[in-house]
């Protein structure tokens, strides 16, 4: 067998080597749409099988505060409540709460900003995992009073401290606490906004902290022998009772259970997921009709060949074991170009992205299974595409025959196969373009403030290093007086939170005059803290009213979303007060005007309520925001600013406004992008199938052409009868088409945003494109039948 093999082997290279122009062209489209198809497969890959770091995750689940009124769905929740959950639960164990933040690191009398996760001490425990060096937090360590301890992230460990292991024992001034690192958490805890976390530090749990304060994510576990849907229902139960015992923060709230596979990525992770795998199955669809298509070619190009060994006794077994092994030189060879087509497109991505969920993305031993699965399942299905011809050949008619034209019985098949290119081909492109319709609907949405003369960047004047308040405010002012003396900055200001990109979240408010209903929810929104020219540096409009003059500690600018909702219109809102909650008290404002609103960071949803207040001099962390003529030009003169007045805080996240949100965007453009090739390559299989079957079709027909021109036919004639047959196989294929996409955009109707499912103009828009992109792969094969000399037709016959 091994000698059958071995020969069959030595005569699949020498008929490839014969054919080197449909062989190279076969590798081609094998390398690309299995390169395209397993960058699809890495995502799903990173989502479904390297999943978030947790071990066995069928019993980790997260924790949500929940709206009732349906706008936030999936909003954290607050400390007190936490230990309210973990003292009433008795279906969850290692209920955890943990939180982002950045931090000062002190060296040397300078300050590094790092990014923290505070973590209560059982966090690990939720999550299964354990350090690699040292030990993890232990119960104890989150007690106020407890000795201050950290524990490294693997990236820091490696890239600050150069993986020694004498970093167990070091010291980290961290703000003006000292805190001793006690272990290494591993790098598989580096997944998701968790990969952004420098140190962990212990998240010290306070009962008498606002209970409408959501800043926590919770992780918890089910207790051995719980199901889900109990542990959902009690904990759901929990929230309910705490909105009855706690109505002024709580009403309106509930508690919502999601096992954690289904947290990653947000509520629309999935639906993108489906897309790629989707995607994926109609690319290796397209791309073996193609090759089998090209298959059949070649097959019935050799039918006179295969009908001689035949007819000298070669059985048909032996023949199929042929058409395999040919198959299977061909699969390997594009299937190991397609690992380098791969490569290129992840590349790409992490280039272009810099969400660390997308800078995972790798080529291990998944991606390589994967490549070698299609490698030997191709070659099954190319030889099916030349079993007719082999089990079945008319023997009279093909050796009676010249050239080997005895394929003409396969047109048929070829036909189909085109047809099938296409309508996959209009499917991909439908959903594809759905998609990225939405994005770009999202996107398009105004943000209510001025994008592009402006420059961000943050410092903050911690208390190591400015031990009163009022000299880190002194600071701050010095930093934005010198920025606003920058020649070409038109104004300086400083904000809490830029809005758009780094907003806070919905805290309560009490409104004057707006009583809640049973049940209703307390009245919430972002509250942003800001100079008194702010608004105009961010080029927010005013509405009505007037901006507080600077100084000023009591007045309140609302947006029209707040005004509209909380006060009945914007003429009813001047005068009246606001409250908003300020650790365990309220603050009391004058409303004296109203702007324009201004996007959330999710531009899917309506603009939030807002209210802009003085900026609260307690706070130590802002944003400046400068406005300048040549934004890109200015960031020299800002950083030595910044030096020159508060030389031991760093800069950070220094950046244009519109640079900034294309990087929050990125990950929406990457899908855009992603989905954007698969459309582009499912496009381009399908057209140079239909080529193929055009071009092969006026070949076999070149004798019947000649006849038709030597009766008189004329060259527009010929030219209808090839674009006739490509329009036909063009229109099946676009009917059957449109009919999957529009399946398909009801099956992703739950991520289409400004756009419906059927929508008229990108069906449109699709069944345009593939009528051109066909008519121009139609266009050569029908000249050539056009330029055929009948003489020379008729002589070959």
């Amino acid at each position: 067998m091994w000698f059958d093999i071995r020969g069959d082997l030595r005569t699949a290279f020498r008929m490839l080597q014969r054919n080197p122009g449909t062989s190279l062209l076969i590798v081609a489209t094998l390398a690309l749409a299995i390169g395209s198809a397993t960058v699809g497969f890495t995502f799903a890959d990173l989502a479904l099988f390297r999943g978030v770091p947790v071990d066995d995750t069928s019993k980790v689940v997260s924790v949500f505060a929940s709206d009732t009124r349906g706008s936030n769905p999936r909003a954290r929740v607050s400390a007190p409540d936490l230990l309210d959950y973990r003292a009433r639960s008795t279906t969850l164990v290692h209920l955890s709460g943990m939180r982002n933040g950045q931090v000062p690191l002190i060296r040397n009398g300078q300050s590094q900003t790092l990014t923290v996760g505070w973590a209560t001490a059982n966090l690990f425990a939720a999550m299964g995992q354990h350090a690699v060096a040292g030990r993890e937090f232990r119960d104890g360590d989150d007690v106020p009073g407890a000795r201050p301890v950290a524990v490294l992230s693997a990236h820091y460990w490696r890239d600050d401290m150069a993986g020694r292991q004498d970093a167990i024992g070091r010291t980290l001034q961290i703000g003006r606490e000292l805190f001793t690192v006690v272990g290494v958490v591993p790098p598989e805890m580096e997944y998701g906004n968790l990969a952004e976390v420098d140190v962990w530090l212990p998240l010290h749990l306070d009962a008498a902290a606002p209970r409408d304060a959501r800043n926590l994510r919770l992780i918890a576990r089910l207790r051995d022998g719980v199901p889900f849907d109990r542990a959902a229902a009690e904990t759901a139960a929990i929230g309910d009772a705490l909105a009855r015992e706690y109505p002024l923060t709580n009403a309106g709230w509930t508690a919502r259970l999601i096992p954690i596979n289904d947290v990653a990525g947000g509520p629309g992770f999935w639906v993108v997921i489906f897309l790629f795998l989707f995607a994926v199955a109609l690319l290796i669809a397209i791309a073996t009709a193609n090759v089998s298509n090209l298959i059949m070619v070649r097959a019935a190009a050799r039918a006179r060949e295969l009908a001689v060994r035949t007819a000298m006794g070669a059985r048909s077994g032996r023949l199929l074991r042929q058409f395999f092994i040919e198959g299977v030189v061909l699969s390997i060879a594009g299937a190991s170009l397609s690992i380098g087509v791969t490569w290129l497109g992840l590349q790409a991505i992490v280039v272009w992205s810099g969400d660390p969920m997308f800078q995972q993305l790798r080529i291990d031993w998944h991606e390589l299974s994967f490549v070698a699965s299609l490698a030997l399942i191709c070659p099954l299905v190319f030889s099916l595409a030349s079993a007719r011809l082999i089990t079945r050949p008319d023997l009279r008619q093909v050796l009676a025959s010249q050239g080997g034209r005895g394929a003409t019985a396969t047109m048929k098949g070829r036909n189909a196969l085109v047809v099938a290119q296409v309508a996959l081909a209009v499917v991909l492109l439908t959903a594809s373009m759905l998609a990225m319709k939405s994005i770009r609907n999202a996107f398009g949405q105004p943000l209510g403030m001025r994008v592009d003369r402006l420059i961000t960047f943050g410092m903050e004047f911690n208390d190591a290093i400015y031990p009163d308040i009022s000299s880190a405010r002194a600071a701050a002012e010095q930093v934005r007086d010198a920025l606003a003396a920058l020649p070409g900055v038109a104004r300086a200001t400083a904000v809490s939170a830029l809005p758009v990109l780094g907003d806070a979240g919905m805290i309560s408010v009490a409104v004057d005059g707006h009583t809640a209903l049973p049940g209703e929810p307390t009245p919430t929104a972002v509250v942003t803290g800001a100079r008194a020219d702010a608004l105009s540096t961010l080029g927010v409009p005013l509405i009505a009213g007037q901006w507080w003059v600077e100084g000023t500690s009591d007045s309140a600018v609302i947006t029209r979303a707040a005004a509209v909702r909380y006060f009945d219109g914007v003429e009813r809102a001047i005068g009246r007060h606001v409250s908003v909650q300020a650790g365990p008290g309220r603050l009391d404002y004058l409303v004296v005007g109203v702007s324009g609103d201004v996007a959330n960071t999710d531009r899917t949803i309506a603009a939030p309520p807002r209210v802009w207040v003085p900026m609260p001099p307690a706070t130590r962390r802002m944003t400046f925001v400068v406005d300048g003529q040549d934004p890109a030009a200015l960031t020299s003169g800002i950083r030595s600013v910044a030096a020159a007045t508060a030389a031991s805080v760093p800069v950070e996240n220094l950046s244009t406004f519109s640079a900034a949100l294309r990087r929050a965007e990125a990950s929406d453009y990457v899908i855009i992008g992603t989905l954007g090739g698969f459309a582009i390559v499912a496009l381009l299989l399908a057209t140079t199938g239909l080529f193929g079957v055009i071009s092969y079709s006026v070949s076999q027909r070149t004798a019947e052409f000649g006849t038709r021109m030597a009766l008189g036919a004329s060259t527009g004639a010929v030219v209808g009868i090839v674009a006739r047959q490509s329009l036909w196989l063009l229109a099946v294929g676009l009917g059957l088409g449109i009919a999957g996409g529009v399946m398909v955009g009801f099956g992703i109707r739950g991520m289409l945003y400004g756009t419906s499912p059927a929508d008229p103009a990108t069906l449109f828009g699709v069944v345009t494109l593939l009528t051109v992109v066909s008519l121009a792969a139609t266009a050569l094969p029908a000249w050539r039948a056009s330029r055929i000399d009948p003489v020379i037709a008729l002589r070959t016959e």
